[in-house]
């Protein structure tokens, strides 16, 4: 299959980075009876332009010092005239976009020597902002 001019996707990441990532672990913890907190918000700045924020944070039930905060913001812009659809890929889409890098970040800082990894697995996030 060749792709066109007409092949082209409505929704265009412009860039994807982290502004926020601590790890505070003085007491090494242990990774058991962690608490994830995921949330997720979108900033519009013009009709075509707008920015995606996740915001993971990990505490533990067992140790009121340990916690983890990744804050992940992605800019994209989005050619969409129709508000359900543009509603829609704003706020699933871009989530579905975006959650690889967060998962990562997250296994790329506890995986340094004599921490035990925290890897989240591979979920339908969309579903779990829906409540489901």
């Amino acid at each position: 299959m060749e792709l066109s001019q007409k092949q082209h996707s409505i929704l265009k990441s412009l860039s994807i980075k982290f502004t926020q990532v601590e790890y505070v672990n003085p007491n090494e913890c242990p990774i058991d009876e962690l608490n994830f907190n995921l949330k997720k918000e979108v900033e519009t700045s013009d009709e075509s332009v707008f920015c995606t924020k996740l915001k993971l944070t990990v505490t533990s039930m067992n140790d009121s010092d340990f916690h983890i905060i990744i804050e992940l913001c992605g800019n994209f812009s989005l050619e969409c005239s129709n508000d359900l659809l543009r509603e829609s890929i704003m706020n699933k889409n871009t989530v579905s976009i975006l959650f690889p890098y967060l998962r990562s970040e997250l296994t790329l800082i506890t995986s340094q020597p004599g921490i035990e990894p925290i890897v989240m697995p591979p979920m339908n996030i969309n579903a779990m902002f829906n409540g489901q």
